[in-house]
C-alpha cells in the first residue's frame, strides 16, 4: 500500500526545496503546482523537487511537473527534479521527460540547489 501524500517545503531567498512522499496522482498533483508557483512568486530562482521517497506517480503527477517546469521557465527560474532509479524514474524515461525536467539521480543535487 502506498503511503499518504506528503509535501514539505523549505525556502531561502532564491531557492526552494520541495520533498514529496507517498503517491503523486490526480488527487495531489495540484498541491505540487501550487507550492512551486508560490515559491516562484516568493522569488525562488531554483526549485528542487525531491522525489526520492515517492512511491507512486501517475500521468497527472508527470503533467504537474511539466506544468511547473513551464512556469519556472517563464519566470526565469530553474526546476530540478531529484529521482533515484526505480518505478517513478521509469515513468520519466518512458515519457522522455528526463532532460526537460532536469532530472537528477541523487539528493546531493537537491542540496546543491
Amino acid at each position: 500500500m502506498v503511503q499518504q501524500f506528503s509535501l514539505e517545503s523549505f525556502s531561502s531567498t532564491t531557492r526552494s526545496l520541495l520533498t514529496v512522499t507517498g503517491g503523486l496522482d490526480i488527487t495531489s498533483s495540484h498541491k505540487v503546482i501550487v507550492a512551486c508557483r508560490e515559491a516562484l512568486r516568493g522569488g525562488a530562482l531554483t526549485i528542487a523537487v525531491n522525489l526520492s521517497d515517492l512511491e507512486f506517480m501517475d500521468s497527472s503527477g508527470l503533467a504537474a511537473l511539466i506544468n511547473v517546469q513551464r512556469s519556472a521557465e517563464r519566470a526565469g527560474a530553474q526546476l530540478i527534479v531529484v529521482c533515484p532509479e526505480g518505478p517513478v524514474r521509469r515513468l520519466f524515461a518512458l515519457s522522455a521527460t528526463e532532460t526537460l525536467l532536469g532530472l537528477q539521480p541523487a539528493t546531493d543535487a537537491a542540496a546543491a540547489a
